[in-house]
């Protein structure tokens, strides 16, 4: 368990310095703006739906901010499908 842990954590912090390297600080910004807005634009139309909204915790705050408007359909997809 400790392994997968840290293989995590190390990945994370790979991804965060390729991001850093390749990105300007505008466009990494915009990115986690667009996707924490689409996060809660998708709560919203849910709730209207009928459905369970999209839950609002750390977890799926941290997906769509790292992954922006693809980690918000993917938070989508696992949704329906779970």
């Amino acid at each position: 368990m400790n392994i997968l842990f840290i293989l995590l954590i190390s990945s994370v912090i790979f991804l965060i310095i390729f991001m850093l390297r390749k990105l300007s600080l505008g466009k990494i910004l915009l990115s986690v703006f667009s996707g924490l807005s689409a996060l809660f634009c998708c709560d919203l139309i849910m709730s209207f739906t009928g459905t369970n909204g999209m839950p609002v915790n750390p977890y799926t705050l941290t997906i769509s901010a790292l992954g922006g408007i693809p980690g918000v359909i993917l938070l989508v997809l696992l949704k329906m499908l779970l």
